[in-house]
């Protein structure tokens, strides 16, 4: 019959509880619980085929309907789905209408084409207003009335709307504060995770879980060293945008990074959208910057299925997590590369210690049967490379000769014999320049080894000396970019 629970129909108030309604406030209380009271007893009370109540919207202009009796549930949709503005109502407050602080509009003057009035029914309607502190005008209880009513009736009325109104203020008080409470929890919670670790992930971790958390979805994402955003972490319904790169592109994330400030979209289907960042059932969205250092790192998003989902106390919340995760993740991502060259470093004095083994096996004997197999095997086993092949090559013949082989795969046959127009091994002879393939399958002239098809990677370096090519030393590997441009170094 309406938007009221069975629940809230036994609730329903007799006059004297309503006239004394601000007393009554239960802890679990909400202004459309409230109000859901109120038009059930109401519509008792006055005998009334209806009763809605539209609220003001905190921060818009705009009334939503909250509670509902006596109304079809298809009704019930229609009217939680469009909003009213101050111009639906307005021309309606004429003089002659007006009973006392209300007004009585015939059903012929109610407008044409809005859920409302079909919701009356070709009824008149009492528009009597919910007035909180100072007069301000919060809402407004919408009364079918077939028959004109009696003056001690409508103000009845008025008087249980005076204290429904006082009561859904100091809800929304409560609600306001329990917020307030929980964001400082949050913002505690998250500051003391984030804090206690250097490792990224895990903070970008704790982040979007807390964005989920307060608004049900989230991402991460940073500037990359080539100025681009990439999606480092994200909360549901928004991981399938991980590791993706956001278009800069677009006008609100461009805007975010280069102003700094936080830019809400209230209808993602909007000319300045978010339609080619986020899935197609986002509705509304907020972005906010990570900055440190007077500069922006990255940023924070959250999005809704709802179109205007966001407030200001939402985008208030969104950047002091901006403001708390900021510092933290700049301090792992400078840890990360301290480790990062720290790893070169020892790399490098390893490499050396390698090339100078290399030296001495090379120098021991004249025999390159002996010392090339040999030096061979301690570069794949020093920089544990997967293979590593040695070629030399035959100017003659113009071919590539296989002198010696070390790895995981069943050693190549020594003395085999490749053309020098063939193969990336080919390539590297031919033009004295390093060949570093991350993806072998899109090389045109790339020739595998039937006993080699898993190699996904492969390096060729040229042996030159005193400007001329004496041979090719080929690495290859079983993963996609296995080999990097230092190993190429």
């Amino acid at each position: 019959m309406s938007g009221i629970s069975s629940d809230q129909m036994n609730r329903a108030l007799p006059l004297g509880d309503l006239l004394a309604f601000d007393d009554a406030l239960r802890a679990d209380d909400t202004p459309e619980s409230l109000l859901g009271e109120v038009v059930e007893t109401l519509r008792r009370i006055v005998n009334s085929p209806c009763v809605y109540v539209r609220l003001r919207d905190t921060e818009r202009e705009l009334l939503h309907a909250v509670a509902f009796a006596g109304i079809a549930p298809e009704l019930v949709e229609q009217l939680r789905a469009i909003p009213i503005g101050p111009d639906v109502y307005q021309p309606l407050l004429h003089d002659a209408y007006r009973q006392s602080s209300s007004f009585l509009v015939p059903a012929e003057a109610l407008p044409v084409g809005v859920p409302d009035t079909a919701a009356i029914a070709r009824s008149a309607a009492l528009l009597t207003p919910l007035r909180g502190r100072g007069d301000r005008l919060i809402g407004v209880i919408v009364i079918a009335w077939p028959v004109p009513p009696d003056p001690a009736t409508v103000r009845m009325v008025e008087a249980v709307a005076r204290q429904a109104a006082l009561a859904v203020e100091n809800v929304r008080l409560a609600e306001r504060s329990a917020r307030l409470l929980a964001k400082e929890q949050l913002l505690a919670e998250l500051g003391r995770a984030v804090g206690a670790t250097l490792d990224l992930n895990t903070i970008l971790r704790q982040t979007v879980d807390r964005l989920a958390a307060a608004f049900g979805s989230g991402l991460v994402a940073l500037l990359d060293d080539e100025g681009e955003l990439l999606v480092a972490a994200a909360a549901s319904p928004l991981t399938e945008l991980i590791g993706r790169r956001l278009p800069l592109a677009d006008k609100a994330l461009a805007w975010v990074v280069q102003n700094g400030r936080p830019f809400v979209i209230e209808d993602c289907r909007s000319p300045e959208g978010a339609q080619s960042i986020f899935p197609p059932d986002v509705m509304s969205c907020v972005i906010a910057p990570l900055r440190s250092g007077g500069r922006v790192i990255g940023l924070l998003s959250v999005v809704s299925r709802r179109v205007g989902a966001f407030n200001d106390e939402d985008v208030d919340l969104l950047e002091a997590i901006a403001a708390q995760v900021s510092g933290p993740i700049v301090s792992a991502q400078l840890y990360a590369e301290s480790q990062r060259l720290a790893r070169q470093v020892q790399r490098r004095a390893d490499q050396l210690a390698v090339l100078n083994s290399i030296a001495r096996i090379v120098t021991a004997t004249l025999d390159l049967h002996e010392s090339l197999p040999l030096a061979t095997q301690q570069i794949q086993q020093g920089f544990g490379y997967p293979q590593v092949d040695l070629f030399l090559l035959d100017e003659d013949a113009s071919e590539l000769v296989l002198v010696a082989s070390a790895g995981q795969y069943a050693p190549a046959r020594v003395g085999h014999r490749q053309h020098i127009n063939l193969g990336l091994v080919g390539r590297a002879a031919r033009s004295g320049k390093i060949v570093r393939a991350e993806d072998v399958a899109a090389e045109a002239d790339y020739l595998g080894l039937r006993e080699r098809l898993d190699i996904r990677s492969e390096l060729c370096v040229p042996l030159i000396a005193n400007g001329k090519t004496l041979g090719v030393l080929n690495i290859e590997s079983p993963q996609p970019a296995g080999l990097t441009a230092e190993d190429a170094a």
